[in-house]
């Protein structure tokens, strides 16, 4: 059965949803005797459900990777079946993007707020600005972190109503001598 609320508080709209497997799975037992009756799906920003295949495969792979007799956590980064897995990772998400060749793929530690001292790390030089679309608590942040870096402009705001919405694109006043433009869509916490 789906189950769904929203919470209203003076500045914020928290949703979500989520939906009960409606019978368990494996019998209700998974590998080390732990039971789950059923299989919760979350559709709440952040992480999200894995398929149990999935779970239970990483499972395995954590503890023994490729009969190693060790976990993929505890093999040198130098190691051939390290390498192998980080290079087929590396093209398997070129191939799932879409992204020609020519580009590399960095794995970094750091969420979202990381890119927001990153961006202009890359993109804002000298005698450029950084515009930001100010519509909530991830893009108020994200301002923030690029003036420690360099300038910065306003290029829009709806701090004024809350954050309820997006500005109009007639609403967006982007600096000429932009390097780039910033807009958080989705500022959930």
């Amino acid at each position: 059965m789906p189950l769904a609320w929203a919470e209203v508080g003076d500045d914020s709209l928290t949703f979500c949803l989520f939906q009960a497997a409606t019978r368990p799975l494996n019998g209700g037992r998974h590998q080390g005797g732990k039971t789950m009756s059923k299989r919760v799906y979350n559709f709440n920003p952040g992480p999200a459900a894995l398929p149990v295949q999935i779970l239970q495969q990483g499972q395995e792979e954590f503890v023994e990777f490729q009969d190693l007799g060790m976990s993929i956590m505890e093999i040198s980064h130098r190691s051939k079946q390290y390498e192998q897995l980080n290079d087929e990772t590396q093209q398997l998400l070129l191939k799932i993007l879409g992204i020609k060749s020519g580009y590399q793929v960095l794995f970094m530690a750091g969420g979202a707020s990381t890119q927001f001292a990153l961006v202009p790390m890359n993109f804002l030089k000298t005698g450029q600005v950084g515009s930001y679309v100010l519509t909530g608590s991830f893009a108020e942040k994200a301002y923030q972190e690029a003036a420690i870096i360099g300038e910065t402009a306003i290029a829009a705001s709806t701090s004024e109503q809350k954050w309820s919405r997006l500005p109009a694109i007639n609403e967006i006043d982007i600096a000429a001598n932009s390097a780039y433009l910033h807009l958080t869509g989705n500022n959930t916490i």
